[in-house]
Parts: C-alpha cells; sequence; structure tokens
C-alpha cells in the first residue's frame, strides 16, 4: 500500500481509492476458518459463490509468490471451494455452516451447506482457474499434487454437459451467469471460451503430474470444441461470434456482450 501511494503521490484521488478499494475483500468478506480453509462470501448476500470468491482474491494472486498472509487466504478459499465442490457439484453457492439456509429451496434434495443449487458451468471453471492461477504465482507443486484428482474430476465432470459430442459444453437457459438469459442453447460463445481455457489449464496440470493419458484427453477436446466453436459460432456475415447457436433448432443469437472472448483472456492469463 506504502508502495502505491508513492508511486501516486501526483494523483491522489486515485491513492485514496486505491487504499479504499484493494483491501476491501479482506477488510469485510474473508474470514480463516481454524481448518485452515478461507471463507469468502460475496457481500451483499451472506453465503459465498465459487466463481464469485475466486473472482474477489484474484487481485491478491501477483503477492502470493511473496507473502505468507496471502498464500494462506487463497490456499484455504481454494481448499474450501474443492470441499464444497466434493459435497454437491451442481450447487453454485454455500452457506458458512451447515445451517440450511438458501436463496430459495430446490426441487430436487438439497444439502443443507448449499445455499443455491444452480449448475452453472462457470462455477466449476473458476476454482480451476484459481488453483492454476495460485500454482503459477508460488510454484508450489504442493498445491498442485494436493488437489489435482478434485481438478480432473472437475473437468471430467463438466465433460457430460456436451450433449451433442461438438467438445463444447451446451447452455440450457440459466445454466450459466447470464441467468435471466432462458432462450440460450446449444453452443455459447463466452462459456465455450472458458470451456476451452479450462481444458488447456487442466492439460497442463495433468503434464505437471505426469498424467499423459489425460493430458491427450484434454487435447482431444481443445482440437475438437475449437474447430466446433468456429464453425458454429463465427457469423461470417456480421464479422463477429454469434452469442449462442444451436444448429439442430437453429435457436441463436447475434447480440455482442462485451465478454463475448473473455475466454481468449482466460487463455491468456494462464499461458
Amino acid at each position: 500500500m506504502a508502495r502505491v501511494d508513492e508511486a501516486l503521490a501526483d494523483r491522489p484521488r486515485l491513492a485514496t481509492l486505491f487504499r479504499n478499494c484493494f483491501p476491501n475483500t479482506l477488510d469485510t468478506t474473508t474470514e480463516l476458518h481454524d481448518d485452515g480453509s478461507t471463507y469468502v462470501f460475496t457481500g451483499d448476500i451472506p453465503a459465498m459463490w465459487l466463481r464469485d470468491s475466486s473472482a474477489q482474491v484474484s487481485p491478491y494472486l501477483s503477492l502470493a509468490g511473496q507473502d505468507a498472509d496471502v498464500r494462506r487466504i487463497i490456499s484455504g478459499l481454494i481448499r474450501k471451494q474443492i470441499g464444497y465442490i466434493l459435497i454437491d457439484p451442481y450447487a453454485n453457492a454455500f452457506n458458512r455452516t451447515a445451517d440450511g439456509a438458501c436463496w430459495a429451496p430446490d426441487e430436487t434434495d438439497q444439502n443443507d451447506w448449499v445455499w443455491e443449487r444452480k449448475y452453472e458451468i462457470d462455477s466449476l471453471c473458476y476454482p480451476l482457474w484459481l488453483a492454476h492461477r495460485y500454482w503459477q504465482a508460488t510454484g508450489d507443486d504442493g498445491v498442485l499434487a494436493e488437489y489435482y484428482e478434485s481438478v480432473k474430476a472437475g473437468v471430467n465432470f463438466m465433460k457430460w454437459v456436451d450433449q451433442d459430442g461438438d467438445g463444447l459444453v451446451d447452455v440450457m437457459g440459466s445454466n450459466q451467469y447470464y441467468d435471466n438469459w432462458p432462450a440460450m442453447a446449444g453452443a455459447a460463445i463466452h462459456i465455450s471460451g472458458y470451456w476451452l481455457a479450462t481444458l488447456r489449464i487442466a492439460e497442463r496440470m495433468a503434464e505437471k503430474m505426469g498424467d499423459g493419458e489425460f493430458a491427450e484427453d484434454c487435447r482431444s477436446w481443445i482440437e475438437r470444441g475449437s474447430r466446433s466453436l468456429e464453425e458454429k459460432l463465427w457469423d461470417e456475415a456480421g464479422g463477429s461470434y454469434l452469442l449462442y447457436h444451436q444448429p439442430e433448432t437453429g435457436i441463436k443469437s447475434d447480440s455482442v456482450l462485451s465478454d463475448q472472448i473473455i475466454g481468449q483472456w482466460f487463455a491468456h492469463v494462464h499461458r
């Protein structure tokens, strides 16, 4: 913080904004638990989202290699996320304790740990992204060894969402973060990008762990999915990617969103 204050001495308002914003997650929404895990609730709701908690700690990843406290927070969050996924891989948000609190009752059997059981593909991508970024930042192979099998299981779990065998996970209304877009179906550019980048992350982890079979499986999915993305989603007339497209039904949208090619950024960060 002191270094930033010095660097922004000629921009006091920006310095003040940074001082207020940068530590906010740590000061207001982060709890260290006695079992070594970390609970990061979303802020406006007293529950922890897999996706949101990963994004909330992402500004601190660059410090993880040099600060033991930051390592404790982020490694503890990864531990918490993996534990939650093992409880229910279909859920996207979880309670601090198994108290049965929830956003709304679900039609399926719901564990008391689960705040919301709305399967979102990106909810499983983000913890894998966080684990990989943490490994990149710290060089801590122990973390990779501890969580690799869980990462592998998460990727294999997501594969079943590919309903048509094109190598891309399929969206079905609200199983992605634009949860008020019920017409969305088939391949969607933002989720397809996330998925292919997640497979690339898993491939690198597999190579490090000497799991050649799984690494090759990831490469095969990447190749097939990349071809399908271009064939199904590139709109030659419009000069951009479709938001989503299900060729067998003709359902599609040419809406353009600001994060439509976020998967490319995702992959770039994890080079």
